[in-house]
């Protein structure tokens, strides 16, 4: 169950007929205020975290050395 005009973060993906496709039905779209899309929606977000983590482990890394 979904409430009326709620914000939906869609972090799934799945491949259907050589297509990308997020996790969120279809029908929900009408009733939604809004969501993330796939592909595009959350994935740079996370490759942006990736990195910002990889720079932090390699400063503690000089800095325990």
């Amino acid at each position: 169950f979904v409430k009326k005009d709620s914000v939906v973060i869609d972090a799934g993906a799945s491949e259907s007929e050589g297509r990308l496709l997020g996790d969120i039905d279809p029908v929900l779209e009408k009733v939604l205020q809004t969501y993330t899309p796939v592909p595009g929606g959350v994935g740079p977000v996370t490759v942006a975290y990736l990195f910002s983590n990889l720079i932090f482990a390699a400063m503690q890394t000089e800095q325990n050395s």
